[in-house]
């Protein structure tokens, strides 16, 4: 049975907190989900479940975080991979993808698996990310920088505005509304950083049920390199452990090694990694149409060659 859902609900959540947990323990990493959203009412039905004898065996989400291209989070648990489960949550989706406009769909990964398979479906490697925890025990090698930093308020959305744009310029358009709508979620702090009479930095902290989430660090490149960085996320830190969160994770891409030193000289160590793939831009069915009807299911056996965990 397949379920489409704006939002998900508490049973929901768990059964897929335990299909998280079977794909890791295959895959030994797995894809993100972002927790600090699924959880919330969507204006779009971006869940999309797969169940058999009351067990969730498949999961897709689809993130709307840029103007013509969409992430695609999709699971299949271990044991039920090659069935064709995959295939029919991603048809499922794809009417309200062209409703969106989007042009390119960015599939995350368990870092390492698939790559033959993606690649032979025409997909290209976009880039790695790890996901990193905060540890508490870990020697802090990053120096104390005294900065102003404060929430950010309504006042602040402008400023905001052109701090992402500058930061994130491939980001959704109406980065406005976005604002309006982080600054009265009850789960999100906007801490900003005060130089020179104006926001020079930013970050966001997100609550979820067991952890707390940094994301969206930006300084403004003439403000980099002088330890802005570092406070705040000293200061999401401490914000996190003040209410309760001792779990602190962040992402960062594998590539990013000045961002990496820091977050390791911060106290943070990596627990997962994952790869993105792009499929062909503006192509029919995003390139998709042999998956998407079960031909390289065929083109597969005849080849010879095994894939690994296809979903």
């Amino acid at each position: 049975m397949i379920t489409r859902t704006h939002q998900l609900n508490g049973k929901q959540l768990a059964d897929l907190e335990l299909l998280v947990s079977y794909c890791k323990q295959n895959d030994r990493n797995t894809i993100p989900i972002y927790k600090h959203l699924i959880d919330k009412r969507h204006a779009l039905p971006c869940n999309t479940l797969y169940y058999e004898e009351g067990k969730l065996l498949g999961y897709l989400r689809t993130f709307f975080f840029y103007s013509t291209a969409c992430e695609v989070a999709l699971m299949v648990h271990p044991a039920h991979r090659r069935q064709g489960i995959g295939r029919t949550l991603l048809a499922e989706i794809l009417p309200i993808l062209k409703q969106e406009h989007m042009e390119t769909l960015i599939f995350s990964t368990p870092k390492g698996t698939n790559q033959e398979w993606l690649a032979n479906l025409g997909m290209t490697f976009h880039g790695s990310e790890f996901q990193m925890q905060y540890d508490p025990e870990k020697p802090v090698s990053i120096p104390y920088k005294p900065a102003c930093i404060r929430l950010a308020t309504q006042k602040d959305i402008p400023q905001l505005v052109e701090l992402d744009n500058t930061c994130f310029p491939d980001k959704k358009p109406d980065p406005m509304e976005v604002f309006r709508s982080l600054l009265t979620t009850n789960n999100c702090a906007i801490f900003a950083l005060i130089q020179d009479d104006r926001i020079v930095g930013k970050a966001h902290v997100f609550k979820e049920s067991d952890r707390a989430r940094v994301t969206d660090i930006g300084v403004f490149p003439e403000y980099r390199g002088r330890g802005f960085a570092g406070a705040l996320i000293k200061y999401c830190i401490n914000h996190a452990l003040i209410n309760n969160k001792p779990k602190i994770v962040l992402d960062v891409e594998i590539a990013n090694e000045s961002a990496l030193k820091l977050y390791d000289g911060l106290g943070f160590n990596i627990i997962n990694a994952h790869d993105y793939w792009n499929t062909p831009n503006e192509a029919p069915e995003f390139g998709l149409s042999a998956f998407l009807r079960g031909s390289d299911v065929k083109n597969h056996i005849n080849s010879g060659r095994q894939k690994k965990d296809a979903p």
